[in-house]
């Protein structure tokens, strides 16, 4: 009987012009977002490429002229384009992808555009998420918000209690029916859009894709439940199945755009952080202070690298790169506490859950930002280790270092190919199956709390 309950409602979702007209557009969508990515993502390639051509000659310039500059250089890190951005491009063009470091410090990172109109930005690009989040979410809402309420109004649940059927099945099997549509649904916009990629030679159908693939349909079905559950909740909870449409849409604008766009707002008042220009003031007042407590001559220079004065001078400059370091550092910090405890805050958003999910399932986003950051203060020791030990070999240096000039190590040149180079770090498949089991599970208390409350409802209603 459950099993026919579930054909029944799948036929009637089918002969429904709602479902009919939306399958049409999630497939449209997935079809013009592919094609568009296609150029979107051989254009950011191209740019990358060109920077990291200009990039590597500069850097060997600097190794062929003499290691010092290599080392005090502040050089540019900028992050790849990822080749999986078409499952989600993770919101990256509002996350910092260049990184400034020098073999004595990693100073600061920022936003580099990768478009050639960096006004574009502030529109959505059409990925595999944007369909989930904004279409397939409003589409669960719209087949499930009259699925009790409209059947109450037209008096057919009471007839269909007049059949040996419980009201546990009756509930279950509108839920699974919607789920099977939508996940049909989704599932043939996905294997659409893979055969463009694979067409237009933008990916390689290897087993990272299929396994991004797998993971983004299962975690797209957590997602589809939570929203047709809550469909059904507000077509329990509604009296009509006009109210029950605008309790659901009013949650949809609620989680799609409230919550999130919110988070600037509570950030602001509940983490609260110190103003770039108090940072500034902080670092110039300390290096007032080390440079008061230097002798006269500190800012003496020649071209003997073993005058007495350099030593001073090479002393003072460290001292003023480590205290900014540790102003900045705590400052980085304060800002990344900032952005986590803003995130964990709009985490009750189902629809931010699933982009976060997204950052786990592609290796991108903040996650990728915050695994570079760190991997490169490991890659910076490493380079001044390099250059340190360079250095010590050379008999005509007084090595002492100066993270600013060169006047006091040495001036020898250095075979590029023996300079360590930063390699961007890839979150490893199952660090990120870790995070996104955690969102996961998330997504499965959510789904238990909400359908359990829905059936409680549901069985003490009065369906006449």
């Amino acid at each position: 009987m459950f099993n026919n309950l579930i054909k029944k409602e799948i036929q009637l979702n089918l002969k429904n012009l709602r479902f009919q007209i939306a399958f049409v557009m999630v497939i449209f969508v997935f079809i013009t977002g592919s094609v568009f990515n296609l150029k979107e993502t051989r254009q950011k390639q191209e740019l990358y490429y060109k920077y990291q051509t200009q990039w590597l000659d500069g850097m060997r310039k600097l190794a062929e002229n003499n290691a010092s500059n290599l080392a005090i250089q502040s050089s540019n890190f900028l992050m790849s384009p990822r080749n999986n951005s078409f499952i989600s491009d993770c919101k990256e063009r509002f996350i910092p992808n260049l990184f400034h470091y020098s073999a004595f410090n990693v100073y600061w990172f920022e936003n580099r555009q990768t478009i050639n109109n960096p006004l574009l930005s502030r529109f959505e690009e059409i990925n595999w998420s944007f369909i989930a989040v904004i279409v397939i979410s409003l589409m669960a809402l719209l087949l499930t918000f009259d699925a009790i309420s409209g059947e109450r109004e037209s008096h057919t649940l009471a007839l269909c209690f007049a059949n040996r059927i419980t009201r546990s099945q009756v509930l279950l099997s509108k839920w699974f029916s919607v789920i099977l549509l939508l996940v049909g649904t989704m599932l043939t916009g996905v294997i659409i859009s893979l055969i463009i990629q694979i067409i237009g030679k933008t990916i390689v159908f290897d087993t990272a894709v299929i396994a991004d693939s797998l993971l983004f349909l299962i975690f797209s079905v957590l997602l589809i439940s939570l929203m047709s559950c809550l469909g059904l909740f507000c077509s329990e909870v509604g009296s009509t199945s006009n109210v029950s449409l605008l309790y659901a849409l009013g949650l949809w604008l609620l989680f799609s755009l409230v919550i999130p766009n919110m988070s600037v707002l509570w950030a602001d008042k509940l983490f609260t952080v110190d103003h770039a220009d108090n940072i500034e003031k902080q670092k110039s007042l300390k290096r007032e202070q080390i440079d008061k407590s230097y002798p006269p001559g500190k800012w003496s220079s020649s071209g003997n690298p073993f005058m007495p004065e350099h030593k001073i001078r090479a002393e003072m400059q460290m001292d003023f790169m480590l205290s900014d370091k540790q102003i900045d550092d705590t400052y980085y910090q304060s800002l990344f506490n900032q952005y986590e405890n803003s995130r964990n805050l709009t985490a009750v958003s189902p629809l931010s859950l699933f982009d976060y999910g997204m950052e786990a399932i592609t290796g991108g986003g903040y996650l990728r930002f915050q695994q570079n950051w760190n991997a490169l203060h490991g890659y910076q020791q490493q380079f001044y280790d390099f250059f340190r030990n360079f250095d010590a070999k050379d008999q005509d240096s007084p090595h002492w270092h100066n993270p600013y000039e060169g006047y006091s190590t040495t001036r020898k040149p250095v075979k590029f190919e023996e300079v360590p180079l930063y390699t961007e770090v890839i979150p490893g498949l199952i660090d990120r199956v870790a995070i996104l089991a955690k969102y996961g599970g998330l997504f499965v208390i959510y789904i238990f709390f909400l359908f359990l409350t829905t059936y409680i409802r549901f069985i003490k209603s009065d369906v006449r």
